[in-house]
């Protein structure tokens, strides 16, 4: 009797495999694209001065097709911790829209590529980016 019971637990956890291998495949072709090919220079990491002073770290990815995710940080001195952010924006040709969401604020950055940097305006004061990586 243990010999048949063994056999269906066996039985269902295959079956159980099969079913999230399954899922499994069917979320990941839903999952992100990659970019759009013409974008990819936007993908890596860019540093610039922070709202605040400092130094703000981006990295960013470009994925189905114009849509720009990442992740933000900017480097404290210290056993402090850094304050980090989600990114989520789009690209369209040379202009770079993006969210930056932190805990408590969120910001909004409208850069434009000039040769290998992202230049935008803030405060009446242009800010560049370097790329890094």
């Amino acid at each position: 009797m243990k010999t048949r019971r063994a056999k269906s637990i066996k039985a269902a956890i295959i079956v159980m495999a099969c079913l999230l291998i399954t899922w499994q495949s069917a979320y990941a072709q839903e999952a992100e694209k990659a970019g759009d090919p013409e974008h990819h220079w936007l993908n890596g990491k860019w540093s610039g001065p922070a709202p605040l002073g400092g130094e703000l770290q981006l990295e960013l990815h470009v994925v189905n097709d114009n849509k720009v995710t990442g992740k933000s940080r900017i480097p404290t001195a210290g056993s402090k911790r850094s304050p980090s952010g989600s990114i989520q924006g789009t690209v369209d040709g040379d202009r770079v829209n993006l969210e930056i969401s932190y805990p408590k604020s969120t910001q909004n950055w409208r850069f434009l590529r000039k040769d290998q940097t992202l230049a935008a305006t803030r405060k009446g004061e242009e800010v560049v980016f370097k790329k890094v990586e």
